[in-house]
C-alpha cells in the first residue's frame, strides 16, 4: 500500500475543488466562504483537543485528520498553497530558537496593540444592512393596506408597502418589545416602593432635519403601533405647536432662526411632557397651522393618558447648557423612553428641500391665506434660488449647528438615500 502523504491531500483538495458536484463535501466547503471553513477548522481543532486531553489515541488520529483536511480546505478557501506554509516552516529552522520567540512576542504586540485600537473605535451601536433589518420582522403582521399606507406619506416621501414590510415592521416589533418590557419594570418598581401610581405612556421622539421625512415616520410609527393587540392609545404631537407666535419672533428678531432652539417656548414644552409622564388628564398642546406659518390662537389639541405618546419635532433631542451649580435642568428628552434619529447626507437634505419648497410653490404657496403666497408665481429658477437661499440661511445652519450633534443620542438612527428609502439601521446596544 503506497503512502499517503499531505501533498496528496492537498492534491485530492484541489482536484474535488476544481470538479465541484453535489456530492463534494469540499465544494460545499469552499462555496460557503473562508468564514465557514474557518469555523469548521476550530471545531475540529476543539474535537482534537478533547481527544488528547481524554488520551484515546484513535479518536486522536482520526480528530487530526480531519483537522488537517479542515486545514488545507481553510488554506485553499484564502488561495494559500501548502508549499507557502512549509516555505513559512523552512525559514524557521533557520533561526535560532530565541529568534523566534523574539518575533513571536513581537506579533503578540503588535496584536495587543490592534485589539486595544479595536477598543478604543468601540461602536456603541449595531449596524444592519437593510436586509439584515428586514429579516428582524418575524412574524408580525402586515396591518397596513396600500391605501393607508399612501395617506400617511408626505408629498416629496417615497413610502410604499414594501418599505413599511422591511423597515417599519421590525421596528414595530422593537418597540413592542421595549414596551412590554418597561410596563413590567413599571410594576415591579411600584410594588418593590408599595405605591399606587397613575398610569405612566411610553414616550417615542422622533428627530432629524428639515424635509427628512419625520412627520411620514411618526405617522407611520402610529398607525402600526394603535393596531397591536389589545389596541392601544397611540398619540402624535409636534413640537411645531410649541414655537413662539410669530409676532413673539418678530419682536425678538429670530423670524429668520425659527426652528432654532431658542424660538420654541420651551418652558411651556417641558410642562406638557412633565403632565404627560405625570398621568395627568387632559394635557393641551398649542396647534400650529403650516399654512400660515404660525401658532393657531386659542386652538389646542388634548392629550388624554394614552398608552404611547410620540413627539416630533427637529430638535427634541437637543440638550442644553448644564448649569455650575447641579441643580436639575430638564430637557425634553429626558422624558423618552425611546428616540429615532432620521438621517441623510447634507446634499440630499438640501435637494429634497429644494424639490418640496417647489411642489409646495405649485399647490399650497396658491392659497392667498399662505404666508408663503408671495413665491407662488416664481419660475422655477427664481423659485429653486429662494429655496436655496433659505435652507443655507436657515435650516443648514440648524442642522449643523443644532440638530445633527444630537444624532448620537438617539436609540435608533435610520440612514435614508437620495430616494429615501432606508439603506441602513443602527441600534444603540444596551
Amino acid at each position: 500500500m503506497s503512502r499517503f502523504t499531505i501533498h496528496d491531500l492537498a492534491t485530492t483538495i484541489d482536484a474535488r475543488a476544481a470538479a465541484g458536484g453535489e456530492g463534494s463535501y469540499t465544494r460545499k466547503l469552499l462555496d460557503k466562504g473562508a468564514e465557514h471553513c474557518a469555523k469548521k477548522f476550530g471545531e475540529e481543532a476543539v474535537e482534537t483537543v478533547i481527544a488528547a486531553v481524554e488520551n484515546d489515541r484513535d479518536h486522536l488520529i482520526a480528530e487530526s485528520a480531519d483537522l488537517l483536511f479542515h486545514l488545507l480546505v481553510l488554506l485553499k478557501s484564502r488561495g494559500v498553497k501548502l508549499e507557502d506554509v512549509e516555505a513559512a516552516l523552512a525559514q524557521r529552522t533557520t533561526m535560532s530558537g530565541l529568534e523566534e520567540k523574539g518575533r513571536a512576542q513581537a506579533r503578540l504586540e503588535a496584536a495587543l496593540m490592534d485589539m486595544r485600537a479595536t477598543d478604543q473605535q468601540y461602536n456603541p451601536y449595531r449596524v444592519f444592512s437593510r436586509e439584515q433589518w428586514a429579516r428582524l420582522r418575524d412574524d408580525m403582521p402586515m396591518t397596513l393596506d396600500a391605501d393607508e399606507v399612501a395617506k400617511l406619506r408626505s408629498m416629496h416621501d417615497r413610502l410604499d408597502l414594501r418599505e413599511v414590510e422591511e423597515i417599519y415592521l421590525p421596528l414595530s416589533r422593537l418597540l413592542s418589545i421595549y414596551v412590554d418590557a418597561m410596563q413590567r419594570l413599571y410594576v415591579a418598581q411600584r410594588r418593590f416602593l408599595g405605591i399606587e401610581d397613575r398610569k405612566m405612556p411610553y414616550v417615542i421622539g422622533v428627530a432629524g432635519s428639515v424635509a427628512v421625512g419625520k412627520s411620514t415616520t411618526a405617522r407611520v410609527l402610529q398607525a402600526l403601533l394603535a393596531r397591536w393587540s389589545p389596541r392601544p392609545k397611540v398619540d402624535l404631537v409636534t413640537t411645531d405647536g410649541f414655537l413662539f407666535p410669530n409676532a413673539v419672533l418678530e419682536r425678538q428678531g429670530l423670524m429668520q432662526k425659527k426652528g432654532f432652539p431658542e424660538s420654541y417656548d420651551l418652558p411651556t414644552l417641558l410642562a406638557f411632557l412633565s403632565d404627560i409622564k405625570a398621568g395627568r388628564r387632559p394635557v393641551r398642546a398649542p396647534v400650529y397651522s403650516h399654512l400660515t406659518y404660525d401658532i393657531i390662537p386659542n386652538e389646542w389639541i388634548e392629550i388624554d393618558r394614552p398608552d404611547i405618546l410620540i413627539v416630533e419635532g427637529v430638535n427634541v433631542l437637543q440638550t442644553g447648557r448644564l448649569p455650575r451649580d447641579g441643580k436639575a435642568v430638564p430637557v425634553v428628552s429626558d422624558f423618552f423612553d425611546f428616540s429615532v434619529y432620521i438621517d441623510a447626507e447634507e446634499s440630499v437634505l438640501r435637494d429634497w428641500y429644494i424639490r418640496r419648497f417647489l411642489a409646495l410653490r405649485d399647490t399650497a404657496f396658491h392659497d392667498p391665506r399662505s404666508y408663503f403666497h408671495r413665491y407662488a408665481p416664481l419660475s422655477d429658477e427664481e423659485a429653486t434660488a429662494t429655496a436655496l437661499a433659505i435652507w443655507e440661511r436657515t435650516n443648514l445652519a440648524n442642522l449643523e449647528d443644532n440638530i445633527l450633534p444630537t444624532r448620537p443620542r438617539a436609540k435608533l438612527i435610520l440612514k435614508k438615500g437620495a430616494d429615501h428609502v432606508v439603506e441602513t439601521v443602527a441600534l444603540r446596544r444596551l
